[in-house]
């Protein structure tokens, strides 16, 4: 069975925000093409379809603030997805 996928809503709500940024459909969009793959890992497999949602919002997070911290990194990876 496929996971229910990730909302925007659920997005903000992890990061304790109402106003969606620039970026976050990218983020969004990105935990959820996760989600199918920590799924079906072993590692996930015999959880439950909420710590597996939990977990590729989780990773999603962790991308977004290893791209927004490294130095230029952030306005290379805006300005291309822009295009």
């Amino acid at each position: 069975m496929k996971p229910a996928p990730i909302r925007m809503k659920d997005w903000l709500d992890a990061h304790q925000r109402t106003r969606i940024a620039p970026t976050d459909k990218w983020y969004v969009d990105f935990s959820n093409r996760l989600l199918p793959r920590l799924a079906a890992s072993p590692l996930f497999r015999q959880e439950g379809e909420g710590k597996q949602k939990a977990a590729a919002l989780r990773l999603g997070m962790y991308f977004q603030d290893a791209i927004a911290r490294q130095g230029g990194g952030w306005c290379a990876f805006t300005g291309l997805y822009r295009k």
